[in-house]
């Protein structure tokens, strides 16, 4: 996808974000995409071997080092910022954030598409479900799920996203100790391109009554 530069601050002047990484802050997603770039240039090298000296040798620990890091500060700041290479818009207004796959290479993100999406949005929790949706906020708020990147509340239950979430195990694991230590009845299921694993909560009112405790 891609999405200039006029489109963002139009945005930003309506209290919205757009960006392509679901953490907090800037800073979080390139300190990440940095380490990404690190680990990929250490581990490219690490068994390569070098010719000095009339030998072969094999890098040391220092030159990977050294090398990973000049690769990282210059790469870093291209995939943190290419918009041509991301396939997952988030949408940030009102506390919330809305998670779009975007399978069009090169589709250019306007102001009205952003504004659809977050209307469409607004009508989901503002129906029948939105309350339970804010229940499933609190819920996750409560227990330390802080902004809600990859684990997020939904009027179904609770979602986590699982495409390119290298870490999908071990949120598996957290939302499944959270729901069993409370008793709450939930059935698990795949979305239909299977980018988020669902947990589809019961509405019945013991179940309700569970998770407002």
């Amino acid at each position: 996808m891609r999405i200039t530069q006029a489109t963002l601050q139009e945005l930003q002047a309506q209290g919205i974000e757009a960006k392509i990484y679901p953490h907090a802050t800037y800073d979080e997603w390139y300190k990440e995409c940095w380490k990404d770039r690190y680990d990929y240039a250490y581990n490219y090298s690490k068994d390569s071997v070098i010719f000095t000296c009339g030998k072969l040798r094999k890098y040391t620990h220092e030159e990977l080092d050294l090398h990973a890091r000049q690769f990282a500060d210059t790469a870093a700041k291209r995939k943190a910022n290419n918009w041509y290479d991301s396939t997952v818009l988030y949408i940030v207004y009102e506390g919330r954030i809305i998670r779009k796959k975007e399978n069009v290479k090169g589709k250019g993100i306007t102001t009205e598409y952003v504004l659809r999406l977050i209307e469409k949005d607004r009508k989901a929790y503002q129906g029948t479900y939105g309350k339970f949706a804010e229940q499933m906020q609190s819920l996750l708020a409560s227990s330390g799920f802080g902004n809600f990147g990859v684990i997020y509340p939904t009027t179904y239950g609770i979602g986590v996203w699982a495409f390119f979430n290298f870490n999908f195990d071990k949120c598996q694991e957290a939302v499944n100790k959270l729901l069993n230590a409370k008793g709450i009845k939930y059935r698990n299921e795949w979305s239909e391109r299977e980018y988020v694993f669902r947990y589809v909560i019961s509405k019945e009112k013991s179940n309700i009554d569970k998770i407002n405790n």
